[in-house]
């Protein structure tokens, strides 16, 4: 289960060697900034959800998909970048990000699911 309930972690520094994150990993985290490695190509459902104190969040090139609710209540988050070959915003991925206002929707990206963006009005 990742880092699940770990609020003191601060930043999230990943091994290139990592592919996949899986669902919940970081579910309830205290973390604050997030760059994943490079060669991360799937990243689980609800794998960030609910982190409070997340403000930045970079998500490697060679990520095309992740799983719903993917930052689902992630109340401080105001910076994403997503990566340009993206394809789909899965449902409720940034549901109830009240801060979100830095944030480019990839040209590539052709379906946007239910609640993706609920209650977010930071942008």
């Amino acid at each position: 289960m990742g880092l699940y309930q770990c609020s003191n972690v601060k930043f999230i520094k990943f091994p290139q060697t990592l592919t996949a994150i899986g669902d919940e990993a970081f579910i309830f985290c205290g973390v604050q900034k997030i760059k994943l490695s490079d060669n991360v190509k799937r990243i689980g459902t609800s794998a960030f959800e609910r982190c409070p104190n997340l403000k930045e969040i970079i998500f490697p090139r060679k990520v095309t998909a992740f799983g719903d609710g993917v930052l689902f209540y992630c109340s401080s988050l105001e910076r994403v970048v997503l990566p340009e070959n993206l394809t789909g915003i899965p449902a409720g991925t940034f549901g109830r990000c009240f801060r979100l206002n830095d944030f480019e929707l990839p040209k590539n990206v052709t379906c946007i699911g239910e609640g993706a963006f609920d209650s977010t009005c930071g942008f």
